[in-house]
């Protein structure tokens, strides 16, 4: 795929867009841009290398799709009720958060997401923060798509993530980051209380800020 990219830059031509689930289009507009037949002969090896590797990703998906049900059903049908958090989104967060009983409170959780600084402690006091670098980068990935997600689909979100975004001077980047925030608490304390998503407390939280 990056190889692709990087060969429709290098010949001044803007890259196509696609998804997984829509190659086809995109793989004719590939081709037809191509006039030369070896390189033409090249792109379709890598376009039927992609197809392999798409057909083998779904498989894998699937599988881990009935894994999950069988055996975190309910964790997954909770986690699926989040504004932004759809069957990718909510298979990561299952797998990389693990038992939640494993983070004592919030906070703890919010750290190892890498959406707040954690701290330093020692005979219980606080000696300073510790970098932002420590903790899971995919929890912190995921819960930045589901912002995103979450702002651009949800109609009591997204004018609330505008305003937001609006009071600071249009910084898109710290207004997802309070989005993000707001949702990992909601998860945090759905998968403790094994209740589902309340629309209603993200909203007021939200309107808070």
């Amino acid at each position: 795929m990056a190889r692709i990219h990087s060969h429709q830059l290098a010949h001044n031509r803007i890259p196509a867009k696609q998804t997984r689930r829509l190659r086809d289009p995109w793989e004719e507009q590939l081709l037809a841009a191509e006039d030369h037949p070896l390189r033409q002969l090249a792109l379709k090896n890598d376009l039927a290398m992609i197809r392999h590797f798409d057909h083998q990703i779904l498989q894998v998906e699937e599988e881990l799709q009935r894994q999950t049900k069988q055996v975190s059903s309910r964790e997954y049908t909770l986690l699926q009720t989040v504004p932004g958090i759809g069957e990718t989104l909510g298979l990561t967060l299952l797998y990389e958060i693990g038992e939640i009983e494993r983070f004592p409170t919030v906070k703890d959780f919010l750290s190892y997401c890498r959406l707040v600084k954690g701290t330093v402690a020692s005979a219980g006091k606080i000696k300073g923060l510790r970098g932002a670098k420590l903790g899971n980068p995919y929890l912190r990935w995921t819960f930045g798509e589901a912002a995103v997600i979450a702002k651009r689909d949800h109609f009591r979100i997204r004018p609330l993530a505008q305003q937001l975004e609006a009071r600071m001077e249009g910084n898109k980047f710290k207004a997802n980051t309070v989005v993000a925030i707001k949702l990992a608490r909601a998860v945090y304390f759905m998968l403790k209380n094994k209740t589902v998503f309340e629309p209603e407390r993200l909203v007021a939280a939200l309107a808070r800020n």
